[in-house]
């Protein structure tokens, strides 16, 4: 077979020539896959799968159903990225109706799927034929006889297709516990521009007393206006708060376009408390306000401080405020000359905090209001406490806030925590976007101000630990890039490891820094041909040991690995090394360095011989006596 380079430029021609061949030779199984495998890394080779595809899945289903899985396409690329679609008429469409009716008498719904949108395909970018795909799904959904056989039509037809109303109800009324997730699936409204509002359905679900596939209709497909009359209306009816509080989460719309804001203002302005439960828990909907304006939110803003209800106040300012509205707020509480000072820096702390997050699984994302330079400026002179601990975090220094003048307050007033907290936000920050420049302009100030202790070993690296410590992690992407623009990270990651043996106390927080990078400077201390620093290794042996078994980039595990040797001091301490170092041989990490742990092994043996076993005692041969 040709190289990899000379498979992926075959013409197509040449590739179904060598598919017939194959298919023709007298080949086990196992052979015939592993010789398509070779021949699938043609740029056509999956452009022909109405001709290899309907064979290989006669011949062992169980073999190549995966291989047809993962190179199955209707399309035909070209070995000059020109793609047409495969037909499905003639010799084509003989051969995949065959292989189409085969896979539905086998019940095999996923390339039922795929070969049916492909049958049905219409459109410029192949979308599926809506009217034959409803009919061809009421059909066999009548047709079954049990629960069982309809969800199977239903798995075999579960496309990216909407329904229709009349064709959901055919559905509902033929097996309606069966056909609801269905319904649901395939439902217009959530993202949907055109489309009436499904009455027929939800009423008939209402008759049949299914309140929650008929609220799960509204949910989806209620206009804002029907919304906000609906919620108005059960404000009027319903006097108790729980109670109201259940019907207006029932009537909540799911919809992405609906703008929360003046209906939840309207509400919160009829019935006030009765409905914060609800309100509270659907604060962020009152956010979207790109498509419907600030009216809801300036609304709900005054009301709540004109009421006094500052937990609805802070809420809504902290959450769906704009940068601009929530530096206001925080500028007219400085200001203010009514309030006590007490009162004023309650309302402040309120203010604080995390303002909204997204969770995809183990991935999280926090969002925090960010005070303006002015603003910070203005706190800072005003209540420095206040910033130093609440609103720290809102001065992070983010993407687009430099905070050049607040730098210089907290340099000048000597604000060592500030200092060093800024410090840990810029020493991260390089590249060429937005405002880079500044960023690098704002770390350059800090750098000139750590230069101070380019004299004293301990303080520098007592304040070099501060702020590492405090580099969150993941904050660095290209470190190389870093280090050659930034200055300041320069100073506190590549330069001069030895300093920071002047403050031993620190290196354990290092070892324990959040941020890789600080970790690996810890390593490159630790590894370091000095008595100190083998005396600390020695002294910080625990962490250095769960080092063999954490997963890290090769080049950290190989300063990791210095500093381990360097921690071999006493016996003691090698035999723990030493165990650790052959339990980390078992790993399956093809990354692993495993040559350079073999060399720290050996280190430790050439050390340490009491540590050998009996095959690892030299052997010296000579001439016999």
């Amino acid at each position: 077979m040709a190289d990899h380079e000379d498979l992926r430029k075959l013409k197509p021609k040449l590739v179904r020539a060598r598919i017939e061949e194959l298919l023709a030779a007298d080949l086990s199984d196992a052979e015939l896959r592993e010789r398509f495998e070779e021949l699938s890394r043609a740029i056509a080779f999956s452009g022909y799968t109405w001709l290899w595809g309907p064979e290989l899945y006669r011949r062992n289903r169980v073999m190549f159903r995966p291989f047809i899985s993962s190179h199955f396409s209707s399309d035909l690329i070209k070995p000059n990225w020109r793609w047409e679609r495969v037909e499905w008429k003639k010799e084509t469409g003989e051969r995949l109706d065959a292989w189409l009716s085969e896979v539905d008498a086998r019940g095999d719904a996923d390339l039922f799927r795929q070969l049916y949108a492909w049958k049905h395909r219409t459109g410029q970018w192949g979308g599926l034929d809506q009217k034959r795909w409803q009919a061809d799904l009421l059909e066999r959904y009548q047709a079954a006889e049990t629960p069982a056989a309809r969800g199977s039509v239903l798995d075999r037809f579960d496309l990216w297709v909407r329904l229709d109303e009349p064709a959901a109800i055919t559905l509902y009324e033929t097996d309606a516990r069966t056909a609801v997730p269905f319904i649901l699936k395939h439902l217009p409204g959530e993202y949907d521009q055109k489309f009436k509002f499904w009455h027929q359905l939800r009423d008939k679900a209402l008759a049949e007393g299914d309140q929650e596939f008929a609220f799960e209709i509204y949910r989806r497909q209620v206009d804002q206006k029907t919304w906000m009359s609906d919620i108005l209306r059960l404000a009027d009816e319903i006097t108790d708060p729980q109670m109201l509080c259940d019907q207006l989460e029932k009537h909540h719309p799911q919809r992405w376009n609906i703008d929360a804001g003046m209906p939840i203002f309207r509400l919160v302005e009829k019935r006030g408390r009765d409905v914060f439960p609800y309100v509270r828990k659907h604060l962020a909907s009152v956010y979207r306000s790109w498509w419907g304006g600030r009216d809801g939110y300036t609304g709900l803003v005054r009301l709540a401080a004109k009421q006094q209800w500052w937990d609805l106040w802070s809420a809504l300012v902290r959450m769906c405020a704009r940068p601009e509205e929530y530096n206001a707020e925080v500028v007219r509480l400085i200001d203010s000359r009514e309030l006590s000072g007490q009162e004023r820096q309650r309302r402040l702390l309120m203010l604080t905090g995390i303002a909204r997050e997204w969770n995809y699984g183990p991935f999280s994302i926090a969002r925090v209001q960010q005070l303006n330079d002015e603003t910070a400026v203005k706190l800072y002179e005003r209540d420095p406490d206040l910033l130093r601990g609440p609103f720290r975090m809102n001065v992070s220094a983010g993407w687009y806030q430099t905070y050049p003048k607040l730098s210089e307050a907290v340099i000048d007033a000597e604000d060592e925590r500030m200092i060093d907290f800024f410090a840990s936000r810029f020493v991260t920050r390089a590249g060429s976007w937005g405002w880079a420049e500044q960023m690098l302009e704002t770390a350059e100030r800090y750098s000139r101000y750590y230069e101070e202790f380019r004299d004293d070993d301990r303080e520098f690296a007592r304040r070099a630990t501060n702020v590492l410590g405090q580099v969150p992690a993941f904050a660095i992407g290209n470190f190389n890039e870093l280090t050659r623009k930034n200055r300041l990270a320069r100073m506190f990651y590549a330069r001069s490891p030895a300093r920071y043996l002047a403050y031993p106390e620190g290196i354990r927080d290092l070892l324990e820094a959040p941020q890789i990078h600080a970790q690996a400077v810890a390593f490159r201390v630790l590894g370091l041909p000095d008595e100190r620093a083998r005396q600390l290794a020695a002294a910080n042996i625990d962490l250095l040991l769960a080092t063999l078994l954490r997963p890290l980039h090769r080049a950290t595990r190989t300063l990791a690995f210095r500093a381990l040797a360097n921690a071999a001091v006493d016996l003691e301490t090698a035999q723990r090394i030493h165990h650790q170092c052959r339990e980390a041989m078992y790993l399956p990490n093809k990354r692993y360095p495993k040559e350079n742990l073999v060399g720290l092994i050996g280190q430790l043996l050439h050390e340490w011989p009491e540590l050998r076993t009996a095959s690892e005692q030299p052997v010296v041969y000579g001439v016999p006596v």
